[in-house]
């Protein structure tokens, strides 16, 4: 699972046996993403298990046998590319639902007539204007309001001086983004004066040429998951920060975060700290009025993150769909229909999912 493949705990045990100087031959049936991958971990562990039983205990002895650094290269080649993809086929497994690499990253789903292609989010079903579209956020805001659907407006700018000039225009705080990437890549949002905009600017620069800037909207952000004109799940996004306890610093409470399973996970998959105390921490508690040596109330939030991504420290906390206002829902199943997506995230930045 850290090098991306999919792994399953479904097996199927043969009868041993007897081969010769009592040991036995057992065949065991388990089904794999990829049986060179397979094959390349299992020669290893058997090699591992072998070295144990022949030489006394020695985690040092097993970790050479393994070859950890080796198995790293040996799946490189089999690694599915991109989160959702791991995911979709993950559950598969679980589900026992058979599936095929068709070519690259696009896999098949199932069998016989209803046999589904997906490749990431995007299905056998998913019409190519509408990705065009959702992939461009200027033509689908535009789209959107046209049908009479709340959606920000943009203004594309050329350079840092003219990403400023927007911001004036706009009023501040305001929102840097890329028109054409996703995941968060480029976006800082938030900014309340032009030295921030101008940083922003470049940093965004970094991944695209056409780059957005639009007026900041306070809300708690939503994503909802359509799938097939209904919606199957939500969640609230949440920036990457610390609770307070009244009694611990800033710089404390980020320290205890790094410390715990989730962001340890992180740092081992992604090599990464997500959250420290950085240039844009600090510069986010200045603008709150707070330093790293700043103690907060018990059970106030501390933001450190201009944007909600998990890969940043961010939070995705479910939202049960019966906690959400039909309303909302309406909205989110119209705007993917609008689209033609038969599967879209679609985002709501909204004081409260329960509220209409």
């Amino acid at each position: 699972m850290k090098h991306n493949i999919p792994v399953s705990d479904l097996y199927r045990l043969g009868m041993p046996s007897p081969v010769e100087d009592g040991w036995s031959d057992i065949v065991i049936a388990a089904p794999c993403h990829s049986r060179e991958a397979t094959q390349a971990c299992l020669t290893r562990v058997i090699a591992a298990i072998n070295a144990v039983l022949s030489a006394p205990a020695d985690s040092s002895l097993v970790r050479d046998t393994l070859d950890l650094q080796g198995l790293e290269t040996a799946f490189k080649p089999y690694s599915v590319g991109g989160t959702n993809m791991f995911h979709f086929l993950q559950a598969a497994l679980e589900l026992d639902i058979p599936f095929n690499r068709l070519v690259s990253n696009i896999f098949s789903f199932g069998t016989g007539t209803r046999t589904r292609w997906l490749l990431s989010t995007i299905t056998d079903q998913t019409p190519q204007l509408g990705v065009r579209i959702a992939h461009d956020k200027m033509m689908t805001a535009e789209v959107l309001r046209r049908s009479g659907l709340p959606a920000p407006v943009h203004m594309l700018v050329g350079d840092g001086d003219g990403a400023v000039r927007a911001a004036e225009r706009l009023g501040y705080p305001v929102v840097v983004k890329p028109n054409d990437q996703e995941q968060g890549r480029g976006v800082s949002a938030n900014l309340g004066n032009a030295d921030a905009v101008r940083v922003a600017f470049d940093d965004a620069a970094q991944v695209s040429s056409i780059l957005l800037v639009e007026k900041h909207f306070h809300g708690r952000d939503y994503r909802l998951t359509v799938a097939h004109g209904e919606v199957i799940k939500i969640e609230n996004r949440v920036a990457g920060g610390v609770e307070g306890d009244g009694v611990s610093t800033v710089e404390d409470l980020v320290r205890r975060e790094q410390d715990t399973p989730r962001f340890r996970k992180i740092l081992r998959d992604s090599g990464k700290v997500p959250l420290s105390l950085d240039a844009e921490a600090l510069g986010m508690l200045e603008e709150a009025g707070m330093t790293a040596r700043t103690v907060p109330p018990a059970g106030e939030y501390v933001v450190l993150r201009r944007k909600n991504n998990v890969s940043t420290g961010g939070l995705q906390i479910r939202i049960a769909l019966g906690d959400a206002h039909p309303d909302n829902l309406s909205l989110a199943v119209r705007t993917a229909a609008l689209l033609r997506l038969d599967f879209a995230g679609i985002d709501l930045l909204i004081p409260d999912i329960a509220a209409s």
